[in-house]
């Protein structure tokens, strides 16, 4: 695991459709390293969530934890995440 680098807002890597994961692709080591370091990064840099794209990484995976007032989200890992209104 390590602390992976975080692009700065305007960066084309964030502009980018983020590409679906397959099963086979997350069943790797590559991929579980992957969200490893992200989940690291995100708490380096204390935050409460984290994409692939925002560490040059165009999956669409997400981590997220939150504790607070309004309620607690435990350490979460998302997957090819598809929002519905």
């Amino acid at each position: 695991m390590s602390i992976l680098k975080v692009p700065r807002l305007g960066h084309p890597v964030l502009r980018k459709r983020a590409q679906d994961v397959s099963a086979e692709f997350l069943a790797t080591r590559e991929a579980q390293l992957l969200i490893d370091s992200m989940i690291e990064t995100m708490y380096e840099y204390i935050g409460v969530g984290l994409a692939a794209p925002q560490v040059h990484e165009s999956l669409a995976i997400a981590v997220i934890e939150s504790r607070g007032p309004r309620g607690d989200i435990p350490l979460t890992v998302l997957v090819n995440p598809a929002v519905t209104v």
